[in-house]
This record gives structure tokens, sequence and C-alpha cells, in this order.
């Protein structure tokens, strides 16, 4: 008995061990123990940590759009920019070439992994002029840079995770340290991986099946006006003009194209009146379900297209003729049987529906000889230009005649301004236009010159007192554009406090200077304009809508040592006729005794409705 309940002591040993063993395991990848905590952050440098993420997931997001629009890049690898022939020019900006993920000759599908690195640099190298030297924040601490940020970015089946490494030494002006920081880390709700896995899918299965292509010449075969092949009996000649058919071609799948739809994933059901769209476009290239997206296609018929077609006579394509010399001499035949061959891009865009998030790439298509080309389809008389213009050098070649007009867009007749400098960008080219005049006795002011010829460019349009403005033109056809322009009033900013006092809830009708340290952040908001500014400050100038009446939501923040002890939220409206002479808004805030947090989120709390009472800005 003895041996027996020794045995089963260690059976229960074992037993606690082995659960002990689990358990750790467990916790371990719950992330519960083993992993220490980070260090909580002082209460009063919560500012400046939202401030810090905020710039994040403002750079972020420019990323996350700029890698949507041009299908995964941010920065174009010397082998894309140096070769016209591997992307896609959608606008001539910055960011607006949009690299083949296929190609005839190869697939150039970017990783995962260099989206994430691309939106790594764009973060690192953008996050700091957004912070601004940390402006708001330098009459409270001195802030010293430990390192230079650096970003990592995770896409997860739900978000994008965003961490950047960026150590920061806080201390007060005394010299006493706050806080040290070393990383911010930030979500956003873009699913960038599950758009990159359909998108992948998409490319591999176009790649094999040629879906798109076989699309294509069904509907050559199926369009009347395209010839293709066909007997008649006549004497007379048919004829067409490879340029009309080409225009032709080019329509058809400019709307027929985006009729495609793809299995698994969500799009509108077709027309019960159209059974051939429900049988022939809709392309099942996924593995699972993806509800909540949605993919399209597109075509421009402005973009790259190279068409050609055998037989043909230069210009013409015409039928041959035959005669029934043996039975009926004077009867005639008309026969074609033309072959074409196409190469052109196309853009397919994913969209999630859960945040509304688009990503776009593009892919090229090719046809031979009525088949999905296996390769390239280039003839000699294909070549794409390698050797680039200098700006100079482009600049010169004045083609199109342009009409541009120059509006005032504030007054409601739209009055016409003159002595409005213009200026041509197309690709990386700037051209200077000129400035427009008056004429017809000042009834219109404008300008007539002849530009570039550019498919996407783009017109600026400046002048002193007023917000820049721009406008996408195309300048393969003369023809007239109109810009208008935003009159803008700058005024010099000040701001004064008045008391609020917590047991009697009434401000005082004195006002103040504020307080050494002190210092008031200002943004003046409309749906059409915004304007941002620090007080005290050196340069402390707001830009204000000139020329008629503006009502704006003015929001200001007034902080002492990383507390909020004051502000202002009011919604107000300026007169022309009194900013027109003013050179200095001076805004009444409220303030109270703010000693710690609760009674920070207090006076928050109580902000709209002191504001009511605070006098209104005056102009000076």
């Amino acid at each position: 008995m003895k041996k027996r309940g020794q045995i089963t002591l260690f059976i229960l040993i074992g037993l606690i061990i082995v659960i002990a063993f689990f358990l750790l395991f467990y916790l371990k990848q719950k992330e519960i123990i083993f992993k220490p905590k980070p260090p909580l952050l002082p209460t009063e440098l919560a500012p400046l940590d939202a401030y810090v993420k905020a710039c994040i997931e403002k750079v972020s997001g420019e990323g996350v759009s700029i890698i949507g629009t041009t299908g995964g890049y941010i920065y174009y690898p010397d082998f894309i920019k140096n070769d016209m022939s591997s992307y896609l020019l959608i606008a001539p900006t910055e960011h607006g070439m949009m690299p083949y993920w296929r190609t005839l000759e190869a697939l150039r599908i970017p990783p995962l992994q260099f989206i994430a690195e691309q939106m790594e640099r764009y973060v690192n190298e953008n996050l700091k002029s957004c912070l601004q030297n940390f402006t708001p924040f330098v009459a409270q601490y001195n802030i010293v840079e430990k390192s230079e940020p650096k970003a990592n970015v995770e896409f997860g089946d739900e978000n994008t995770l965003v961490k950047v490494n960026y150590a920061l030494s806080i201390s007060d002006k005394q010299g006493r340290k706050v806080a040290d920081i070393k990383e911010f880390k930030i979500e956003l709700p873009y699913r960038i991986k599950t758009i990159h896995q359909i998108a992948e899918e998409l490319v591999k299965a176009e790649n094999t099946n040629k879906f798109m292509e076989y699309t294509v010449i069904d509907l050559i075969a199926l369009d009347e006006d395209i010839p293709l092949n066909g007997v008649e009996l006549s004497c007379k000649k048919k004829r067409w003009h490879t340029s009309e058919v080409e225009n032709k071609l080019k329509t058809l799948i400019r709307v027929n194209l985006p009729k495609i739809r793809v299995e698994r994933t969500s799009y509108p059901d077709f027309p019960a009146d159209q059974p051939y769209l429900a049988k022939h476009f809709v392309w099942n290239p996924l593995k699972l379900n993806y509800k909540d997206f949605s993919v399209s296609f597109s075509f421009n018929e402005k973009w790259p297209f190279y068409f050609y077609v055998r037989p043909n006579k230069g210009s013409w394509l015409e039928s041959g003729m035959q005669r029934i010399q043996r039975y009926l001499p004077f009867v005639c035949i008309q026969s074609w049987q033309f072959s074409y061959d196409l190469r052109f891009p196309i853009v397919i865009s994913i969209l999630d529906r859960k945040n509304n998030y688009l990503f776009s790439f593009a892919l090229e298509l090719g046809i031979e000889r009525n088949y999905p080309a296996a390769g390239s389809v280039a003839s000699e008389s294909y070549r794409f230009r390698t050797e680039e213009p200098t700006e100079a050098e482009y600049c010169s070649r004045k083609q199109t005649l342009m009409t541009i007009f120059s509006y005032d867009n504030v007054s409601n007749s739209f009055l016409p301004i003159d002595d409005v400098e213009l200026e041509f960008t197309c690709l990386k080219y700037t051209c200077p236009l000129g400035k427009t005049s008056y004429e017809s006795g000042g009834a219109v002011a404008l300008l007539k010159t002849y530009v570039p010829r550019c498919t996407y460019g783009i017109l600026k349009a400046k002048k002193e007192g007023y917000k820049e403005s721009t406008a996408f033109i195309s300048t393969e056809v003369p023809g007239e554009v109109s810009v208008y322009l935003t009159p803008i009033k700058k005024v010099k900013v000040k701001v004064v406090k008045h008391r609020y006092d917590f047991d009697s809830e009434m401000l005082s009708p004195d006002a103040e200077e504020l307080g050494k340290d002190e210092i008031a952040s200002i943004n003046v908001k409309r749906s059409d304009h915004e304007a941002y500014t620090v007080y005290p400050a050196e340069f402390n100038e707001l830009e204000l809508l000139a020329e008629d009446d503006f009502t704006y939501n003015i929001t200001i923040h007034l902080t002492l040592n990383g507390l909020v002890i004051g502000g202002l939220q009011k919604t107000i409206e300026l007169e022309w006729d009194e900013l027109s002479l003013a050179d200095e808004i001076v805004f009444h805030v409220a303030y109270a005794d703010v000693k710690n947090e609760d009674d920070m989120l207090r006076l928050m709390s109580l902000l709209p409705e002191i504001s009511e009472s605070a006098p209104l800005p005056e102009l000076r």
C-alpha cells in the first residue's frame, strides 16, 4: 500500500508539472507575461503624443493614398523611370506613373514587402516636415531628437499597423527631464494585404487564361462596324478607313470593359434582358470569397494604343473581288478577312467597400492575328521614345493654340481679373506662359498663346493677393480654359483672455494679455478654406477669404505647461467691409484656473457653452 501511494503521488506531481507547463505556454502566447508593459506616458505629454501620432497618421495616409493610385509605388525604380514602355502615364504629376504589373514580356507584381518599404521610406522622409520642429510645444519643453524616425509598416488582414521608432528626450524649461519616448504606434483601417492578394490572383489568372484578350476578340467579332471576315454579292469594293476602325475599336473597349464582373466579389447583377453579358462577362479567377470588395476595369482612348490590321492598303482596308466567270460573269463577290494586332493598357481597380479605399494598377493586353499574344506584338513602326528633350526644347514646341481666361471666383458674376501669371506643366517639364490682360474694354481678361502638346497637363495660375489655382487640361487640340482664383486677405493675429470662474459660472468682461509660456493655437475653418497659426509667434498671420462676407468655425486652444487652460469654439461671420480695412484680428478666449487633468476635462466640456458669452473677434 505504501508503494502504491508513492506511485500515486508521483503521478499527481507529474500532472501538476504538465499543467503548469501548458499554462505558462498559454500565458506567453497571450502576452500576459514575459512581455514588459510599455512605460506610462506622463499626462502632461498627452498633447505631444497625440500631435506626433496625428502627423504619423497624416503622412501614412498620404502614402496609402499614393500607392492606391500608382499600383503600389511611391518611389519608382530606375528601370521603370527610364523605360516609358514599363508604365502607364495617368497624370503629369510626381506620382502620375502607374507601372505595369504585367507587360507582354514579363510579370512585374510588386511584392507586399516592397510596398511596405515604400511606405516606410515615405514616412521617414516626410514625418519631420509635418512635425514642424514641434512648434506648438517649444514654449513649454525642450525636445531633443535622439534618433531619426524609422518606420515599420505591417499589413494585416484587417488593418495597417505603422510603428515609428523615434527617440525623443523631453525636459521642461528648467532642464528637468519629463520623459523619454522611443516609439509611436498607429493603426490605419486599410486592408492592403487582402487587396494585394486579390490583385495578384487576378494578374496571374489573366496571364494564364487570357480572359481579357478573349473578351476583346469576341467584341470585335460581334461588332458589325469593325470588319473581321465576310462575303457580299456586289461589284463595288467595300472600304474602311483604318483610323475610323481604330477609333471604333477604342470606343468598343472603353464602353464594354467596365461591364466585366469578377465572381466571388461584390457586383450588381446584369439586367434580365442581357443574358449574353451574364454568360460571357463574368470572370471567375479567385479562390476565396471577397464580398467586401469590388473589382472594376477601365480603358481610356487617350492611353497608348498600338493598332495594326492586315491586309491593308495604307490608310484603307479593302475587300477582295471575284467574278463567277463561267456561269454568272456579271455577278461579283466581295470577300474580306482581316487579322488584328493590338497592344494597349487597362486599369484594374479594387474597392474596399468597408472603408472606400481604392487601389488601382495597370496591365498590358496584347492580341496578335486575332489571338491572345504570347509575347510582344510590336512591329518596327511601333517604338516608345527613349530620348527625352530638355525643358527648354520641350517648351519651345508650341503647337496648340490655347485661350486662357482668368476670373475672380468669389463674386457670383465671376469678374475677370488681369495680371494673372500662368504656368504650364507636363510630366517633368514646366513652361512659363505669360500673364493675362484685359481685352474688350475690360470685359474679359485672357491670354492667347501656343503651348506644347500634352494629354494630361496642369495649368497653374497665381497672382499677389490670391490663392494659387490649378486646372487639369489637355492640349492635344486647340481650345479654351478658364482659371478661377480665390482672393485672400492676410491679417496679423492677437489673442487676449477672459477669466472664467467655475463656481459662479461667469466669464469676466475684462480682457487680459496672455501670460508667460501661454500658447494659443488657432484654427479657422470652412468647407473651402482652412488656416492655422500660433500666438505668440514671430510669424502669426492668418489667411482669410476676401471680397465677400464669410462664416468660419473658430477653434482655439490655450495651453500652459502641457495643459489646456482655455480656448474658444465659436462660429463667426467676418464682413468684408470691415476686414478690408483691418490689419489685425483680436480673438477673445476664455480661461480658467486649471490645476490638473480633471479641471482640464471639465473646462473642455464647458467650452462650447462658455464661448457663446465670449466677445466677438475684433478687426483693427
